[in-house]
């Protein structure tokens, strides 16, 4: 009896052993999918970049795509083919550009990159105002209006 728990227990730790080993292969494998994904994105960004230099035969690139390809990174969409999708006539909520959206909306309303504070607090939108216009009314002139002296008889 000792001697079959002693076979039991040598085969729950060799048993133990292998699940460490896949664990760590597990592991392993999926960090190495993690960086591919990254590391891919972030070529693509580069590959991004270089087009749009390209396009516009200088070796600047614009600020505004820079910070929307970091956002679309941060928040895990894809950045391939970003410049294309703008380019192109299509109206077509992407992915991308709804996320770019909400992105933009809040940098707005945080006066983040390219709204800076002066910008933004400096020329506050009155709501009231829009959604309630004052009506002009002008004074009748011309053939439909009253006449500016006497009422012929």
């Amino acid at each position: 009896m000792q001697e079959a728990s002693k076979r039991e227990m040598d085969q729950m730790t060799q048993r133990y052993g292998e699940l460490k080993v896949y664990e760590q292969q597990l592991k392993l494998k999926q960090r190495t999918e993690l960086c591919q994904g990254l590391m891919n994105t972030i070529f693509d960004i580069a590959d991004e970049a270089y087009n749009h230099m390209q396009d516009r035969d200088t070796k600047d690139w614009d600020t505004r795509n820079w910070s929307e390809w970091l956002k679309l990174f941060t928040h895990k969409k894809q950045v391939a083919g970003t410049m294309s999708e703008l380019l192109s006539d299509a109206t077509a909520e992407t992915e991308n550009q709804v996320c770019l959206d909400q992105c933009e909306l809040t940098d707005y309303l945080h006066n983040k990159n390219q709204w800076p504070t002066t910008l933004v607090s400096d020329n506050k939108i009155n709501l009231a105002e829009i959604l309630n216009p004052k009506v002009e009314v002008a004074a009748p002139t011309g053939k439909g209006g009253k006449p500016a002296g006497k009422a012929p008889a």
